[in-house]
């Protein structure tokens, strides 16, 4: 069954697609692809009847949809669901010399695919800001980002004119733009029915006043990924001229295999690159890769930041109360003024001291001489969290997911256990004499 197109869109496709817009319009009547990628530090395996994805390595595309929400591999973070389409961005990331990277910004992260695709392809001293500035996103964000498990990520909340007036420059740039969500059509039916000419104003709007403050936010010789879900050109390669006119970047080429199906889109200097549904097999991303000049750009305003003060070392006495383990990284540690630790994702002090962030992974808390695991702990492999471990059947990870009531294992010794399946880390239980207490997180539980 094809889609109900609305017209003004049509016809604008029919004209830059011309005899390919049947094809086209046929392709939107198909089942969208659904794909995965893998988490390569996890404990992972091929999904049964997957095919691989021709331009990300560790990306497949799976026969039918499962129900996730159901799959323990899912919670343990083994795999993100990520649309086929944007794990290109993870191709081109490739194609860069990051030898000498420090910073890398996500500047529209939520709900966080392209960061843990880039946190994939970096080394762990590079500081990922995975920013999202619509409050009710966040969640997600910090969620998916501890799932997926490097300490090399932190996620705030605050607008792009406050993180451009800080005065930090990253050494990439990744703007996947909010848009008119036209590349999503065929795989949210719904939002065609809140397209309209009035929306694709607004959102190249909103896209212009993000992008009158990214060149503040890159270094001389930087890179810039744009990218948006979209066909608008006005959202796309326009953007793109637009900030190469400017004299703030020039465009990149990007190798991409012909057979991939990608077309290349040119405008006076600006280069951009297009997924169409009936060449490449994913939905319809524009991303195109820019790299900073040396013009030199200035924000008028001053920094907003109130610096968060309430982190410090560790002291002595909180150092000597940790597990054993745990105390050999104490330097890569911070602690509030409740005794809670966190993992120190800046441990160089080269960002906290300008930018306010808050420790993305909360690694527990000592009350008087115990100390009290973070289920973050249990999912960081930035060091393994040195607990023994209980595998569980797919049965008793449901009901550990579930926070069930009947939640029983035939563990007899007490204190801190992980518990695993497949081999993957699901979070902490504590054994006491006559119950196990489950410490997964309530707001993460299955709820059905």
């Amino acid at each position: 069954m094809s889609l109900d197109l609305p017209e003004a869109f049509a016809m604008r496709m029919q004209d830059t697609l011309g005899d390919q817009y049947d094809a086209f319009q046929q392709a939107l009547a198909l089942p969208p692809p659904i794909s995965i990628r893998l988490n390569k530090m996890r404990n992972i395996q091929i999904p049964k009847g997957g095919t691989s994805c021709p331009w990300e390595k560790d990306g497949y595309y799976l026969p039918s949809r499962p129900y996730f929400t159901y799959d323990p591999d899912f919670h343990s973070g083994s795999y993100y669901v990520q649309e086929a389409s944007s794990m290109l961005i993870g191709n081109v990331l490739e194609q860069l010399d990051k030898s000498n990277w420090k910073l890398v910004i996500d500047l529209c992260a939520a709900p966080g695919g392209k960061t843990t695709h880039m946190l994939s392809k970096l080394k762990e001293d590079v500081l990922i800001i995975a920013n999202e500035v619509v409050a009710t996103r966040l969640g997600s964000l910090k969620q998916n980002l501890i799932k997926w498990g490097y300490g090399n990520a932190v996620a705030t909340m605050y607008s792009v004119e406050n993180i451009a007036n800080s005065g930090v420059k990253s050494d990439l740039l990744l703007v996947d733009a909010p848009c008119s969500g036209e590349g999503m059509f065929r795989k949210d039916v719904d939002s065609i029915g809140h397209w309209s000419v009035k929306n694709l104003i607004t959102c190249e709007m909103r896209q212009n006043e993000i992008l009158s403050h990214v060149p503040s936010l890159n270094k001389v010789g930087g890179y810039l990924i744009y990218s948006t879900c979209t066909y608008n050109p006005n959202e796309n390669i326009q953007q793109v001229n637009t900030l190469i006119e400017q004299g703030y970047y020039t465009s990149l080429v990007v190798t991409l295999d012909s057979d991939w199906g990608v077309e290349k889109i040119e405008k006076g200097k600006a280069i951009g690159y297009q997924c169409y549904p009936h060449k490449v097999r994913g939905e319809g991303l524009f991303f195109a890769l820019l790299q900073r000049t040396g013009k030199e750009f200035r924000e008028n305003k001053v920094s907003k930041f109130k610096l968060n003060e309430q982190f410090k070392r560790l002291t002595k006495d909180i150092i000597s109360k940790l597990p054993t383990w745990l105390q050999h990284y104490h330097h890569r540690l911070l602690m509030d003024t409740d005794s809670t630790i966190y993992l120190n994702p800046d441990p160089e002090g080269l960002y906290s001291s300008v930018i306010s962030m808050k420790p993305l992974f909360t690694l527990g808390s000592v009350k008087g001489k115990e100390f009290i695991p973070d289920h973050a702990l249990a999912m960081l492999h930035t060091f393994k969290a040195e607990y023994p471990q209980v595998e569980l059947t797919e049965e008793q990870a449901l009901k550990y997911l579930k926070k069930e009531a009947n939640f029983e294992l035939n563990v007899s010794t007490k204190g801190w256990y992980i518990v695993t399946c497949n081999g993957n880390a699901l979070g902490f239980i504590k054994v006491l004499d006559q119950r196990i207490n489950n410490y997964f997180p309530n707001n993460m539980r299955i709820l059905k």
